[in-house]
């Protein structure tokens, strides 16, 4: 029975300040909260770092959960580390892809060594192939471990990328890595309270939707470089016109606001000549998704971007009743069921990336390099048109199929997406996984992943003109004197300094060094707070020589 969960804080962004909404963001806040709220597990460990945004959002989370009986603990990560407080859990689980600090956490700061668990959220992001899929074969992961997919289809491309770095390691280098853990299966879930079905009208009403429309929606982040074109979309639709009179295509989304797409969507409406039939909606409020979901007749999502791993916003739809009509593609492939909760429309694709490939590292700016080897590839996806346009126009004719593919929609979102049945999914992986690791009888071994940290003194002591042993005597200075008897106040860089556990004990050894009536050593500093990391208590003493407080005695 998994009783102690560890959860890692490091997925939490801040989205204040950011141009666009991306459903990472929405994701990671919906599973953290689920986890907490359906977990079997009676005790959590919130790991964070302090005095960032992570430990107000983790706070925030915890303040909103009703839960009865729910056990929880916030871990400061800078205490594990640098006061060496250790603890044990079950499972250590990241709701992020951030998954090096998961095997070095379990590592350097557990006692016990659960099975690590975290999740992907994109997979194609040329710079991955580096820092995330090579590190997969580099890293500890043991039999036990797990990175969760969720959807069949991002899984086989994560197969795919590690079995060929794998042999191409082999091949070109004669290294021998394979990646060592597993790979499961576990969709993203939808809150089936919030996301349920309202009365149309009502919802036209509070989005000043005409009554009498049928309504198209389209909902998501505006790019077509990381997104979805939807210019497809507006053939579909200007050719349905010419069959319909009272159509609507409402687009929701969020554009932004240093690379828009907004203008160039609203240019080609207006070269097709169906402005008065198109509605942007572009700053609409995140939480009320569930009213424009509603007050839609059909959701649409042309997805062609091999960033897309799963998709929330048809499962959204899918809660709320409405049935959907999308690419066959990515996630959506699992998640919209084909005549029963709406449409798949097939796409093709043919080998054009030769060029990309071979020069897979330019442009030399990350970011245009995502930007163009997205776009292309994504342009090079097309759907079958002439299937897309038929699939809506069955709905449009056929309300009892609408209907029908309605409810049928809610009871697929009830009984596989609601939140609650995830997590189950999840408790059952962890307990697998937590069987798994009890037997295994494979050597604990310490240290796998050091070629990774940082030697910094080792690798850099070149720099400096002198390297003091322990045993430099250390003396108080006129200004440490005045630091002691409050007549020298000392400054921060920065706010973020007084989280470091250095901050506290620099003016407990300048404390102690002030009374001693002869020098004392680095190493008798050492031994006399030996509740301190030595490494802890030799940073403070150079810290307080650094600033003029303390001084080295010259033999």
């Amino acid at each position: 029975m998994i009783n102690k969960v560890a959860l890692m804080g490091n997925a939490f962004r801040s989205v204040m300040g950011m141009n666009a909404v991306y459903g990472f963001d929405i994701a990671v806040d919906e599973t953290y909260k689920s986890i907490l709220t359906y977990s079997k597990a009676k005790e959590f460990l919130c790991l964070y770092e302090p005095g960032q945004f992570q430990e107000m959002a983790i706070k925030r989370k915890l303040r909103a959960i009703s839960r009865e009986n729910l056990k929880t603990h916030m871990i400061s990560e800078y205490d594990a580390v640098w006061k060496g407080e250790k603890t044990t859990a079950d499972v250590l689980h990241s709701i992020s892809m951030d998954f090096l600090p998961l095997y070095n956490y379990r590592d350097r700061c557990m006692l016990n060594t659960p099975p690590i668990t975290y999740t992907i959220h994109g997979a194609s992001y040329p710079e991955y192939i580096q820092n995330f899929y090579l590190m997969q074969l580099l890293a500890p992961v043991q039999p036990y471990d797990s990175l969760i997919c969720t959807s069949t289809s991002v899984k086989k491309v994560v197969q795919s990328i590690l079995e060929r770095i794998s042999l191409d390691l082999l091949e070109k280098k004669q290294i021998k890595l394979s990646y060592n853990g597993r790979l499961d299966v576990i969709p993203l879930g939808v809150d089936t309270d919030h996301f349920k079905p309202i009365d149309q009208m009502e919802a036209r009403q509070q989005l000043n939707i005409p009554p009498n429309k049928f309504v198209l929606l389209w909902l998501g982040r505006l790019s077509a470089f990381d997104k979805a074109d939807l210019y497809p979309l507006l053939i579909v639709f200007r050719r349905l016109l010419k069959k319909n009179n009272d159509l609507l295509l409402v687009l929701a989304g969020h554009d932004r606001a240093a690379n828009p797409h907004l203008p160039s969507l609203k240019q080609y409406v207006d070269e097709l000549g169906i402005t008065e039939h198109v509605v942007f909606m572009q700053d609409y409020n995140v939480i009320k998704r569930n009213v424009i979901f509603s007050a839609a007749d059909i959701f649409t999502s042309p997805i062609d971007n091999l960033q897309e791993t799963f998709g929330l916003t048809p499962i959204e739809a899918m809660a709320c009743g409405i049935p959907q009509v999308v690419s066959d593609f990515d996630g959506y492939k699992d998640t919209v069921c084909e005549g029963v909760t709406g449409f798949k429309i097939p796409t093709v694709w043919t080998k054009c990336d030769t060029d990309i490939q071979t020069a897979g590292l330019l442009p030399c700016n990350m970011e245009h390099r995502l930007v163009f080897h997205h776009l292309l590839t994504a342009q090079s996806v097309a759907l079958d048109l002439d299937c897309y346009e038929s699939r809506i126009q069955l709905l449009i004719d056929n309300p009892d199929l609408k209907r029908q593919m309605g409810e049928n929609s809610r009871e697929r979102a009830l009984s596989l997406y609601q939140w609650k049945h995830v997590v189950d999914q999840y408790d059952a992986l962890w307990e697998e996984l937590s069987h798994i690791e009890k037997m295994n009888n494979q050597a604990k071994e310490s240290g796998l992943i050091s070629f990774l940290e940082p030697h910094y003194f080792q690798d850099f002591n070149v720099y400096v003109s002198e390297i003091i042993d322990v045993d430099s005597e250390l003396f108080i200075t006129e200004e440490g004197k005045e630091i002691i008897e409050g007549k020298l106040s000392y400054v921060n860089h920065y706010e973020e300094e007084e989280a470091l556990l250095e901050t506290g004990v620099a003016w407990q050894v300048l404390q102690a060094i002030s009374m001693q009536q002869d020098n004392i050593t680095i190493e008798n500093l050492v031994e006399q707070y030996q509740q301190y990391s030595t490494d802890v208590v030799k940073r403070v003493a150079m810290k307080l020589v650094k600033q003029g407080f303390v001084a080295i005695h010259r033999k």
